[in-house]
This record gives structure tokens, sequence and C-alpha cells, in this order.
């Protein structure tokens, strides 16, 4: 399954590590050519906290191209609601509930729309008592939809202060831990949470294209490593 998604994932790693940044350089989307607009949106939604935020970025040309500010009547909205730019250059709104599908609107300063539907796919734990082991095989039930080929599911696990993410494979509708997994973790007691992601450079955009990523992070459990 990662090795279908590993061009999407070195794409992604670029529009993360690019930019990010208070005072960065802002060009006005009125100033390039619309065809050369880059598109990426993301969804990341936190059950714990019970939030869902919708981000939208715009860059020249490629991922790690100039960011844009939408000016001169361009604009992005999600379900309807307009977003407005964080200070690192990206476009950002927050929902107090979940909703799978999200609907971005995109209009460029030639005023054509792009409409983009993003899919997050849930991922919960469905087992009562989970025992990770350093020396086995471990299988755990999830609740969760059918998994895709461009999907990545893995394991947050936090103590004392410290949280850690570790690798989990998806067999048969249920997480399997292998022991190696585990390797530089430490015996005992975590507080667990899956992360599921999803990603695709299908986007309806202009000749540069796009890309988007979605992330569910599960609610938090108690788990014990032996």
């Amino acid at each position: 399954m990662k090795r279908n998604i590993l061009a999407i994932s070195l794409l992604l790693m670029a529009i993360l590590f690019t930019g990010c940044h208070k005072g960065i350089e802002l060009t006005g989307s009125d100033k390039v050519n619309q065809d050369n607009i880059f598109q990426q949106y993301a969804t990341v939604y936190d059950a714990d906290a019970q939030k869902m935020t919708a981000i939208a970025t715009f860059r020249l040309d490629q991922p790690s191209g100039k960011l844009l500010r939408l000016v001169s009547g361009s604009k992005v909205e999600v379900a309807g609601q307009k977003m407005e730019m964080n200070d690192e250059g990206k476009y950002e709104f927050s929902f107090e509930q979940f909703g799978r599908k999200t609907h971005f609107t995109y209009v460029n300063n030639n005023k054509e729309t792009f409409n983009n539907e993003l899919i997050t796919n849930t991922i919960e734990f469905n087992q009562e008592t989970i025992a990770l082991s350093k020396s086995d095989k471990v299988t755990f039930a999830i609740k969760a939809e059918a998994f895709e080929d461009a999907e990545t599911v893995s394991c947050q696990l936090s103590s004392d202060g410290e949280t850690v993410e570790v690798e989990v494979a998806v067999e048969a509708g249920r997480i399997v831990v292998e022991p190696d997994f585990l390797e530089t973790i430490q015996p005992g007691t975590y507080t667990a949470r899956l992360i599921r992601k999803g990603y695709s450079n299908r986007v309806n955009a202009k000749a540069r294209g796009g890309v988007w990523e979605s992330k569910y992070i599960s609610k938090s459990k108690k788990i014990t490593i032996q």
C-alpha cells in the first residue's frame, strides 16, 4: 500500500517544508498566469477535539513554488464558507463537526471556477483491551471504511510528554503490529491514537494540477506494550 503512494508522499513533504513560517513572501494571484497556479487541499480531523480543519494553499507552478494570495475577485470557499489566510500563507476554516466529504470551490482571476471534493475516511479503535508485544505479532480490531491503495495508517504513542509515531499495517480490516515496528519503543502504558491519511493528485485544476491530503486522527485509547 505504501509503495503505491511514494511519489505523492514525497510531493507532500516538499509542500509541508517549504514556506511555512511567518514573514513569508506572498505574490498576488492577479500577477501570474492563471494556468500556472498549483492547487493544494487538505483536511485534518481530530476526534478528541471534535474539530475538522480545512486548508487550501495556492502556489506558482509547483508544490515548492511561490505562495500566492488570492486577490481581485479570486477566492476559495469550503462548504460555502469563505476561507481566510493564516500567518503561514494558507487558507483555513474549521468546523466543530466531522464531515466525510469536504467541498472546496476556488475561483481564479479569470473567473473560472474549480470544484473539488475531498474524502476523509475514518478509523477508530474497536477493541476494549489492547496489549502490544515487542516479541510477537499482534492484531486488534478497528472500525473503519474499506481501505484504498493510496492510504496509510500509523499509530501515535504518547507517554510522559513525549510522542512518537510508529508504522502499522492493515490486514483483513484489522491493525497489525509487528515486533520490529516497536523496536525503539520502551515497554509501558501509552496513550495511543490511530492516524489515517489519504492522498491524491486528482484535482480539478488548470495545467499545473494539484494535490490533496486527508488526515483522520482517532480518539485516544490507553494501551500497553510488553
